[in-house]
């Protein structure tokens, strides 16, 4: 049995509230499948951790479904329904005109530039492709034949090209024109013609929609993988025109410029038609026109009329409802899944249930970061990546379940870091599609262990025994970014969970206005409110990241592209945008590494210091903290953070312990980008102070606190020896001391 043939699915909505219906949509080669609603508790089964433990939700009953194999449909395009709204026979010619520049000419697919062809065993229409060699081809039905014209032009990549395309009614006669428009200032501008006649007359007036970049009519759930036929590569300045009788009329133009954050295109013909964007391609991106006068395109005059499209773009798989499921009115916040078993593969299908609007709220609240998990879904950065010092530490990639699925299943998309098969920077990421590595049981294929959703699940098991199973409330970035600082107000306490690194401009304020206000935060976790994140209210599955200036990351968005598309703001790290995190967690994104992590070593001052004595109840004798783990040996570790007064550090906080008095970490660390000013210095680990995590504390005038670690891996310390260990005494300590405080 094939790992694409496994039984996978995902949940629409994937946050929602007791009494509302969630609608599960399953793949698999089976006839029949079994589903169960759980709650879930702590999810990842390794060695001395805490046991696996998951909770039936008795009021929903277990269910048989019919199964079947469900395949989405990548790339991305635009549709133009009912596009040409003239008397076909009045026509006597037809001009398709615009400007295309391909990023990938020749792929492992047919790309169509336009296409009005749905059926070509009963052609109707006209279309114009590029073949596997990157040569323009173009289709014309005529006497009831498909005619494919090999045109012998072929497209340059990374080349503007000002198409023009003329089709004779009256004698058959197409001509085709192709002119150039280099930026190197080297090269000559080039004209490329090509002319045919056909022996009948051309069959162009289809029924069937206008397709741009894309030739697909079939959009919609197969059972079978679809061949892929999206143009990698930008398009702008749509146009296609008629002479009716003795007349020359527009039918449609398009201005891409325009509705930059819809997903409709705007025709400023007096036809007013609309284009839908499908699986959405990358707009607000520079046009042929661009010269650097404006990088900003709500402000430009010029440059930004161009869409980018991707033959891997997914926005919504499409996959047809397998079950619904109406969620118990008394049922409590966490974190659920939908466990379905066609009796060869399991999967559980996540999704979140927030409290209900009229519930009395738990005293702490823990933070879901669903946007991290919605960058990161179904990244494969091990195609791209180095590990330093993996052969001298024995390092083998892992290849569990999830990763031949995510390899089998290419109609599944990319993260958020991962390229676009023609080399281009991912801007969008979806929920509404299988996200395999959030999953309970997923170990990551670098870091050998749980990361990101499975480890937060030790969170919840921490909070369960802590607190009580519904002692405490589960919220998640999708809640926060709706309600804002009104929802942090109703807690006493807040938990972060292990990597909160892409927050929203309202929540990054939503943060400061609920400590300002007296609340208590615990920032448990590492490289927190990194990146600067766009949801897309219309759209809330939907985010957005444009990874421009500085910051760690895998790739660089080119030269004018820097500010999102859905609200015009300008993206990078939020440390650029003059909002780091240390403004309110005290800490600074410093460093990241594979391999062993490093203790914490306890500021001997702290230990006499009041303000902090809480921390230290209960605590063995010594100075070292953290000296083991779950994940990477010790309590430190993958991605590291660190005080920096210069970057909005309280300069009141203590600081209680780091990692560089316990010996610090290895040259496997290396510190971020944003410290490297000048590419002469020490940035490795045992050689950079930069490289470190600190442990501090400060409280604020209104009767607010903080607690920080700066370590993704502090979770996998709590749960070791099934939480019985210093790390989730300090732990432990820090809650109930903010619990208990007036």
């Amino acid at each position: 049995m094939s790992a694409a043939e496994s039984i996978v699915g995902y949940a629409d909505p994937l946050t929602t509230s007791p009494g509302e219906v969630v609608d599960f949509k399953v793949s698999t080669i089976s006839k029949q499948f079994t589903s169960q609603i759980l709650r879930l508790g702590v999810g990842p089964d390794v060695p001395q951790g805490p046991p696996t433990k998951h909770y039936p939700v008795d009021d929903v009953a277990l269910q048989t479904h019919a199964g079947r194999l469900q395949f989405g449909h990548p790339g991305s395009f635009i549709r133009v329904d009912d596009w040409h709204g003239v008397d076909s026979r009045d026509v006597k010619s037809i001009v398709v005109m615009g400007l295309f520049y391909a990023t990938k000419p020749k792929a492992d697919h047919e790309q169509y530039l336009f296409s009005t062809i749905r059926d070509q065993e009963q052609p109707e229409g006209f279309a114009c492709l590029l073949n596997l060699d990157g040569g323009l081809v173009l289709l014309v039905p005529s006497g009831g034949k498909l005619h494919r014209l090999d045109t012998s032009l072929v497209l340059t990549k990374d080349v503007w090209y000002d198409f023009t395309l003329k089709i004779y009614l009256d004698d058959s006669r197409l001509e085709l024109s192709l002119d150039s428009k280099r930026a190197d200032l080297a090269a000559k501008p080039a004209n490329h013609t090509y002319v045919h006649t056909l022996e009948n007359c051309a069959d162009l007036w289809s029924a069937a929609p206008l397709l741009i970049a894309g030739g697909d009519h079939n959009f919609a759930s197969t059972t079978a993988p679809s061949p892929r036929t999206t143009f990698n590569g930008k398009v702008e300045a749509f146009k296609i025109k008629a002479k009716v009788q003795d007349t020359w009329r527009d039918l449609l133009h398009f201005d891409f410029s325009l509705n930059m954050s819809a997903d409709t295109v705007r025709d400023i013909s007096p036809n007013k038609k609309t284009g839908q964007l499908i699986n959405a391609p990358t707009r607000a991106v520079t046009g042929h026109d661009y010269d650097g006068t404006w990088v900003d395109w709500t402000l430009a005059k010029y440059g930004y009329g161009a869409i980018h499209f991707h033959d891997d773009d997914v926005d919504d798989a499409l996959w047809d409802t397998s079950f619904s499921v109406r969620l118990p009115e008394s049922l409590l916040s966490g974190f659920y899944a939908a466990l379905v078993d066609d009796g060869k593969t399991k999967d559980y299908i996540p999704f979140f249930v927030r409290p209900r609007k009229d519930a009395v709220p738990a005293p702490v609240a823990f933070i879901v970061p669903t946007f991290t998990y919605g960058v990161y879904a179904n990244e494969k950065l091990y195609n791209e990546v180095v590990i330093p010092g993996a052969e001298s530490d024995g390092w083998e990639m892992h290849q569990g379940h999830q990763y031949h699925l995510l390899e089998a299943r290419p109609d599944f998309g990319k993260s958020l870091y991962d390229r676009h098969s023609d080399g281009s920077g991912s801007v969008f990421s979806s929920t509404k599609r299988p996200v395999v590595n959030m999953r309970p049981d997923y170990i990551h294929w670098g870091f050998l262990g749980p990361r990101h959703y499975p480890a937060d699940l030790w969170f919840i098991g921490f909070l369960d025994r802590e607190m009580g199973i519904g002692g405490y409330d589960v919220i998640t970035d999708h809640d926060l970014n709706t309600d804002g600082s009104d929802l942090l107000k109703k807690y006493k306490v807040v938990l972060s969970g292990s990597h909160p690194e892409y927050p929203t401009l309202k929540m990054m304020n939503a943060y400061v206005d609920f400590i300002n206000s007296g609340g208590r935060f615990c920032y448990l976790g590492g490289n927190g409110y990194y990146w600067c994140t766009v949801q897309d209210i219309n759209r809330p599955h939907r985010f957005e990241v444009r990874r421009a200036g500085l910051g760690s990351g895998s790739f660089r968005l080119p030269a004018g592209e820097g500010h999102h598309s859905l609200t015009g703001e300008f993206g990078g790290v939020w440390s650029q945008r003059g909002f780091p995190a240390a403004k309110f967690t005290g800490l600074m994104a410093a460093a990241v590494g594979i391999g062993k992590g490093a203790p914490y070593g306890i500021v001997e001052e702290s230990r006499s210091n009041p303000r902090v004595a809480f921390v230290f109840k209960g605590l063995k004798d010594g100075n070292i903290l953290g000296d083991f783990g779950l994940l990477a040996e010790a309590a430190s570790g993958d991605e590291l953070d660190r005080v920096d007064y210069n970057l909005g550090a309280p300069r009141d906080l203590i600081v209680i312990a780091n990692t560089k008095l316990a010996g610090g970490h290895s040259d496997n660390y290396q510190g971020g980008l944003e410290d490297i000013g000048y590419p002469i210095g020490e940035y490795l680990g045992t050689r950079s102070d930069h490289v470190r995590s600190d442990m501090i504390y400060y409280d604020t005038p209104s009767g607010g606190a903080v607690f920080s670690v700066g370590s993704i891996n502090w979770i996998g310390s709590v749960a070791w020896n099934n939480y019985d260990n210093d790390v989730a005494q300090v732990t432990r300590n820090v809650l109930h001391e903010f619990l208990n405080r007036p």
